[in-house]
């Protein structure tokens, strides 16, 4: 159900046809009785989670998109986020978002001026976060004042 506020083809999918959309996803009836109930919600709000979602996955990989020329950065988060339904933590979801700018970039290495270097950033972003990540997680798990 996630899905359906976190990208625009799923809302448009679920607002033109609600059953067809329950069927395609497998949603028991309970699902699709929530779903409904919260039809005119999510008509207004999914742009909202959308914009939401791109900001964190754009803010996590600025410099690998920033290298990319406008139009291709915007279509590999555009892709991504209709693609994949978003997973938590957050972390899990910028971290999918980092291995496919890696396949990627790496796949237009050769095609792309300076691809090389754009494929080298992405996964440096990727590896920088996950050190980030790692670090941060360790420091939530040790109590206050207890070295580790």
């Amino acid at each position: 159900m996630g899905h359906v506020i976190t990208s625009h083809v799923a809302r448009d999918d679920f607002l033109h046809d609600p059953l067809a959309f329950a069927a395609e996803y497998d949603l028991d009836a309970t699902e699709t009785s929530s779903l409904l109930a919260m039809r005119d919600d999510l008509a207004e709000l999914t742009p909202q989670f959308i914009a939401k979602r791109q900001r964190m996955l754009t803010g996590t990989y600025p410099r690998t998109l920033g290298l990319l020329d406008a139009q291709t950065a915007a279509m590999l988060v555009e892709d991504y986020l209709e693609e994949c339904a978003p997973v938590d933590p957050a972390q899990d979801d910028q971290r999918r978002f980092g291995e496919l700018l890696c396949e990627e970039t790496a796949k237009m290495a050769s095609s792309t001026e300076a691809g090389d270097v754009v494929a080298d950033m992405a996964r440096f972003e990727l590896l920088y976060q996950s050190v980030f990540w790692a670090a941060t997680s360790q420091a939530l798990r040790t109590p206050a004042g207890v070295a580790g």
